[in-house]
């Protein structure tokens, strides 16, 4: 394994889960990081969750107690989570989020501030009724200076079963949508989804590579992630889902460049096959997230390097990174949660890694 732990965010009496969540730096070296923060007894996607932060002035060596950056309620939801924090052409930090309205709505706010404490009142992205899933971490800024977002949109209706209706989550198809000014934003393609495929295309995120070339990679529940590659300047026009090298169970692959040239590739890959009873015997609350790996690429994402183990225990599972570069090293922050919190999405870890322990 590689890195450091620096900090687990573990869930408590009245605060039962604690998971994804995104780091921004400030020209004075502040970091901080913001996260989905649970309260009551309910850890499900759509139970009362609101946004807190935690604050480092030590390039991530120590972070600070929590605190409230939103409650739900300020913001017209019963859920707010899934944060990506970018900075803005007017010197801001952006913040954007999903909310939730119950489990059939799930709209993206935007909130942004010069310095982390005070924050504007969030309004709506794009107005699209309907379930939009934005993962934590996926803002990118193109070299054209638009701000880029993948959501996957999912279409949900109820069937009847012998048990009583039944609400079904159509499987994902991927949008891309952008701005310019950094707050309006509009639909620049139409959508592609994977036909062969239960779930289809979900949580997506978009990334440019340094000759221009755009990607979208998705989760998928066919054993491994699948690509998209813009034809055009404009993300108008895509090419049809592949598969890619990042295999594994049904889980978000996270992707950032870490320096000019060098991509970090993190994701929850498939366990040795000796360890697979076990793996499969606790899936229940691993979700099958057990074997987490990152690797890197040196050339625009043509090729990766063999994966490293940044965390194995048949117990947890691990999931939701978010990744940051600070000097040399990198800070992630992922869901890792096993047996004693119920579920692995109840738990953060914040672990930093020196980045010649990934490249050695």
């Amino acid at each position: 394994m590689v890195g450091k732990v620096i900090k687990h965010i573990s869930p408590s009496d009245g605060n039962p889960r604690n998971s994804e969540g995104s780091f921004y730096k400030f020209n004075d070296g502040k970091i901080i990081f913001i996260y989905s923060r649970y309260r009551g007894n309910d850890f499900s996607d759509h139970a009362t969750c609101d946004l807190y932060k935690m604050t480092s002035y030590d390039d991530g060596e120590t972070f600070s107690n929590e605190e409230l950056v939103f409650a739900c309620e300020q913001v017209g939801g019963t859920n707010i989570m899934s944060v990506s924090l970018i900075g803005l052409k007017n010197g801001s930090v952006g913040m954007f989020f999903g909310r939730k309205e119950g489990d059939r709505k799930n709209t993206i706010l935007f909130s942004q501030s010069s310095d982390g404490d005070v924050w504007t009142e969030p309004k709506i992205i794009f107005h699209e009724e309907g379930y939009h899933v934005l993962n934590n971490d996926r803002l990118v800024r193109l070299n054209d200076g638009r701000l880029a977002v993948l959501v996957a949109y999912h279409q949900i209706h109820d069937v009847m079963t012998k048990d009583g209706p039944k609400m079904v989550f159509e499987p994902g198809i991927v949008y891309i949508y952008t701005s310019d000014d950094d707050e309006s934003f509009y639909r620049t393609s139409t959508g592609y989804t994977l036909n062969n495929c239960a779930s289809g295309l979900q949580e997506p995120l978009v990334i440019q590579h340094k000759d221009g070339r755009v990607e979208c990679y998705s989760r998928t529940d066919n054993r491994c992630q699948y690509v998209i590659k813009a034809k055009d300047k404009k993300l108008v026009t895509w090419t049809e889902p592949k598969k890619t090298v990042f295999d594994g169970p049904t889980s978000p692959l996270s992707m950032k460049y870490i320096d000019d040239d060098t991509i970090l590739a993190v994701w929850s890959s498939y366990p040795p096959k000796e360890d697979w009873e076990t793996w499969l015997k606790n899936g229940s609350y691993t979700y099958y997230r057990s074997h987490f790996v990152c690797s890197y690429s040196k050339d625009g994402g043509k090729t990766f390097s063999k994966p490293k183990i940044i965390e194995y225990d048949l117990e947890r599972g691990y999931c939701y990174c978010a990744i940051f570069p600070v000097g040399d090293s990198v800070l992630l922050a992922y869901c890792s949660g096993g047996k004693e919190e119920k579920c692995c999405l109840n738990r953060i870890t914040i672990r930093k890694i020196k980045k010649s322990e990934i490249f050695n």
